[in-house]
C-alpha cells in the first residue's frame, strides 16, 4: 500500500473522528442518507489540513514505513491531552481494522 497524501489526510481524519465520538461527539458511521456529523474542532482541523500550502508535497516525499510511523506518532502525540490514553489506542485498533478491511476489497 503507498501511502499518499489522501490516505494520510484519511487516516489523520479517522482517528479524529474515533477520539470525537470517544468524547462524545456524533458517531462516525451514520446511515448513508445521512451525512456525518463532526464537531466543530474535527472539522476546523479537516479544513486546516486541506487549506495548507504544500502539505500534499510534504506528505510525497513520506516513502517508507520509519517516516510514516514517526509521521504517525507526531499526529497521535500531537492530539490533546484530554484524550485518554486507551481511547486513542482503540481509535487507532478502528482504524488500522478498517484500513485493513478497505485493502482488502481493492
Amino acid at each position: 500500500m503507498k501511502i499518499t497524501p489522501r490516505v494520510l489526510k484519511n487516516l489523520i481524519r479517522e482517528i479524529l473522528e474515533e477520539q470525537d465520538v470517544a468524547a462524545g461527539g456524533a458517531p462516525a458511521e451514520a446511515p448513508a442518507a445521512a451525512p456525518v456529523k463532526q464537531r466543530t474542532d474535527v472539522a476546523k482541523v479537516t479544513k486546516k489540513m486541506g487549506a495548507t500550502s504544500g502539505l500534499g508535497d510534504l506528505m510525497q516525499n513520506i516513502d517508507n514505513r520509519v517516516e510514516f510511523e514517526g509521521l504517525l506518532k507526531q499526529v497521535v502525540t500531537g492530539i490533546s491531552k484530554k484524550i485518554k490514553p486507551q481511547d486513542i489506542f482503540t481509535g487507532i485498533t478502528n482504524v488500522l481494522r478498517d484500513l485493513k478491511k478497505d485493502m482488502k476489497t481493492k
